[in-house]
Parts: structure tokens; C-alpha cells; sequence
């Protein structure tokens, strides 16, 4: 498996360009991530994101199917002004942001079809309804012969386990979610809240998972930010009060896909989700685990080593939360972000708002780094930069870091030509200058 990244700008009229990369002779699937920026190391007002997944469906000639969460919070408004929404598989929607009256888009997005040319392999984007603005979008594509892809949608029931039958048995699943409970909720529906969620389970020798949230609430008298890094489940849905509504896990792996079941919840509601199913030659590893910011003075190197081998590809979901497994309601909970590098390119997009103001100074960021997770509307909380893949991981260069560390969670590929053994250990990244980060090493 090969894993690209590339940025575009979204057209605001005719059509988009194919999103190809110059390395991939084919291309099976592709995660996308869109805010309301415009322009690297910029803010656009308004807290806006959307996370999509698209997907060949295991090479499939009846065209790719995809899913997106979106989220919005808009900026200097009252703070009721704050939606979040899915299109589930079947719908033909792989980006959507929520406009300012959260009742309607500003744009809407579909992946036609993987595309294969002289410039490259991709996918091919069309608009139904044009971005209002050259939107910067930053792309994952994932190819290779060895690749199968699936993306689906599905709902489970308060308190009981539901199948993923895909027909084959994957080595990584991404998930994304929204606010929303039933089959109506991935129908391009507006919630009462802000809420976005993004996580991944590895299918290893050890089961690994991992998700962020992040949720703005427009039910308060001020604005109110929840967000959560959790180390045991892939996908999580928070309450206005920062209480855990609902936690699912993957219960099992099998050859006909993977199992997830319900851990946590305050409400007897259904729960909809979206997920991309990978699977790939085995002899190229994959690591999942948990990565924490320096708190010393930038700049600064961090050494992570919990992948344990070289890799082409690391992603990061980063935030501004200051501890794992919980839930905070602080300022600590204000910003999210989800960015990427293959070693060339880099890319990162995030949104942020600011707990206890009335007006909500929400925004939406953009960047050329890998990692740069805001505190507000402005300021930059940390900032991460890609300085080399090493033959156990990958240094970062903080060129922002705080006093106090922040959370997140950080996948990698290998290169194809490094395979290995590796055993699992806890709190495995070395990390130099003093700075903290852990994950997992391990081997298939």
C-alpha cells in the first residue's frame, strides 16, 4: 500500500481538477478534511469542518461509495448557532459544509470515480452546490494493488453490538461521526449541537484504538467546548453537560469484517456511524498509539519511536486537551485538528472556539504543517513540523509548544519495503529534549 498526501483549493464554479498523486499508478480510497480556510497559516470566522471517506468498495465496477461528518459554530453569533450532521453511505456526498443559517449548505461534494492518468492516480470530485470560497482541501489517498477499501454506514442499538459485514477482514478502520442517532441522522441532517468525531481501531496482535471529539455547544448561555482523546475506543459522542452519551468499541475482527458494540451511555438513543475498512499485503506494518506535545520552550525535536520502523505515512488528530481517557469542559477543550505528511507533503486542517464567551469567536484554520491545533480563533496553541522519517518512527519539529502538554492520537504506515518483527510495549516513544509521547509497537 502506498499513502499520499495532497492539497488542494476547492473551485468556486466549474469543474474541480482530479486530486491525482504523481506516485500512485492506482487508487482505492481517500480520507478528506475540509474547513472554511482558505489560505495555510490563516483563520476563516466560523468554526467549520468536514471529515469525509470515500472508497472503491474492494475494487467494485458499481462506482465508489462515501460518507462525511461535518460541523459548524459560527463565530461572533449567538452561541445557539452551532450544528453537526452526516451523510451516511448511499447518499453520494463526500464533503459538506454547513452556511451560516446551519438549515442549508455551502457546498456540497461527491467522488464520481478513482481515477487513473498520465499525471496519476486519485479521484475525481464534482460539486452540486459550488464552495462559496477557494476552501483549501487536504486529501489522503491510499493505493496500490494490494489494497481493499470499504466505506458503509450504520446504526446500533442502545446497549447492543452490531455486525460490519464486508467480506473480507481489514487491518485498519477509520470512523467518522456527528451528532445524530438513527438512519434520518446520516440524511444530511442539522443537530442542536456542534459535534464531530474521528477515530481509528488497528487490527494487530493487540487490538488498538483510538478517537477525538469535539463538540461546541448551542444550548447554553455561553459558549461551551467538550473534547476528549480516548485510548480504548474508536468512536465516542458527548452531552452538552460533558458527561459521555455514548463509547463503542470493536468488539472483534473476523474474515467477514468486524463487530462493534456499545460501552458507555445516558441516553436509550440509536447511533450512527460512518467508517473507511482498510486491509493490505501484511508484510507492511501499521501502528496506532498516542502522541503528547512538549511542554518545554520551543523549538524543539520530538524523537517518536512507537511505530518501530520507517514509515512513509504518519497522521495525527491532534487537540487541546491535557489529559487521555477524559472528557474536559475548560479552555483546555477548545481546539481540534487533523493533519498529515508523507515525508514530501504535509498538510493540516482544525477548527477551535473559545469556552465562556458569549460571542463564540469560533474558527476555521489551515496549514501547511503537519501539526498546528489553535486555542481560539487566533493564537496558536502547538505547532508541529515534519523533520525526518527515522528507522523507528518519525521526528517532529515543535516550532509551538505550552507549558502544559496536549493530546492526541497519531497512526503510521511503513514503507513498503520494511517489514519486520516488532513487540508490542507500552510508553514506547523515546522522546529527546525531555518532552513526553507513548504508543504501541506492533507486529501482524
Amino acid at each position: 500500500m502506498q499513502v499520499r498526501v495532497v492539497e488542494v483549493a476547492a473551485v468556486t464554479g466549474g469543474t474541480q481538477a482530479p486530486i491525482v498523486h504523481a506516485d500512485l499508478t492506482e487508487c482505492h480510497a481517500a480520507i478528506l478534511i475540509m474547513t472554511l480556510a482558505t489560505a495555510n497559516g490563516s483563520a476563516a470566522n466560523d468554526g467549520v469542518m468536514c471529515i469525509g471517506v470515500a472508497a472503491d468498495q474492494d475494487n467494485s465496477t458499481s462506482g465508489p461509495e462515501q460518507a462525511c461528518s461535518y460541523f459548524r459554530s459560527n463565530d461572533l453569533a449567538d452561541p445557539t448557532e452551532v450544528t453537526g450532521g452526516s451523510y451516511g453511505a448511499g447518499e453520494g456526498v463526500v464533503l459538506a459544509l454547513p452556511d451560516a443559517t446551519n438549515l442549508a449548505f455551502d457546498c456540497v461534494g461527491t467522488v464520481d470515480e478513482f481515477v487513473t492518468s498520465s499525471s496519476g492516480a486519485g479521484i475525481q470530485i464534482s460539486w452540486s452546490n459550488h464552495p462559496g470560497a477557494a476552501y483549501r482541501i487536504k486529501v489522503i489517498l491510499f493505493g496500490g494493488s494490494d489494497v481493499r477499501a470499504t466505506v458503509n454506514s450504520q446504526t446500533i442499538t442502545s446497549g447492543s453490538a452490531t455486525d460490519a459485514t464486508i467480506g473480507y477482514e481489514p487491518r485498519a478502520v477509520f470512523f467518522v461521526a456527528a451528532e445524530g442517532s438513527t438512519a434520518a441522522h446520516l440524511q444530511g441532517s442539522f443537530g442542536l449541537n456542534g459535534a464531530i468525531c474521528f477515530g481509528c481501531a488497528h487490527n494487530g496482535d493487540t487490538l488498538v484504538e483510538r478517537s477525538s471529539v469535539h463538540l461546541e455547544d448551542g444550548e447554553l448561555d455561553s459558549h461551551f467546548c467538550v473534547s476528549g482523546v480516548w485510548e480504548n475506543n474508536p468512536l465516542q459522542y458527548v452531552t452538552t453537560t460533558a458527561a459521555l452519551w455514548r463509547r463503542l468499541n470493536t468488539s472483534a475482527f473476523n474474515s467477514s469484517g468486524f463487530s462493534m458494540a456499545t460501552t458507555d451511555q445516558l441516553s436509550g438513543d440509536d447511533m450512527a456511524f460512518s467508517y473507511l475498512a482498510l486491509e493490505w499485503d501484511a508484510s507492511q506494518e501499521f501502528w496506532l498509539g498516542s502522541i503528547t506535545s512538549p511542554n518545554t520552550a520551543a523549538p524543539v525535536t520530538q524523537n517518536i519511536t512507537g511505530p518501530g520502523f520507517t514509515p512513509e505515512f504518519f497522521g495525527v488528530c491532534m487537540t487541546s486537551v491535557t489529559a487521555l481517557s477524559t472528557l474536559q469542559a475548560t479552555g483546555d477543550a477548545d481546539g481540534f485538528s487533523i493533519g498529515f505528511t508523507d515525508g514530501v507533503a504535509s498538510a493540516s486542517a482544525g477548527i477551535a472556539g473559545q469556552t465562556g464567551a458569549i460571542a463564540a469567536n469560533s474558527a476555521s484554520h489551515a496549514a501547511s504543517t503537519m501539526i498546528a491545533t489553535h486555542q481560539d480563533a487566533t493564537a496558536l496553541l502547538v505547532q508541529g513540523a515534519f523533520s525526518s522519517f527515522t528507522a523507528s518512527g518519525i521526528d517532529i519539529n515543535w516550532t509551538t509548544t505550552d507549558p502544559t502538554s496536549r493530546n492526541g492520537w497519531a497512526w503510521a504506515v511503513a514503507e513498503e519495503s520494511d517489514a519486520g518483527e516488532f513487540t508490542e510495549t507500552d510508553n514506547a516513544t523515546v522522546v529527546a529534549t525531555g518532552s513526553i509521547g507513548h504508543g504501541y509497537d506492533l507486529h501482524f
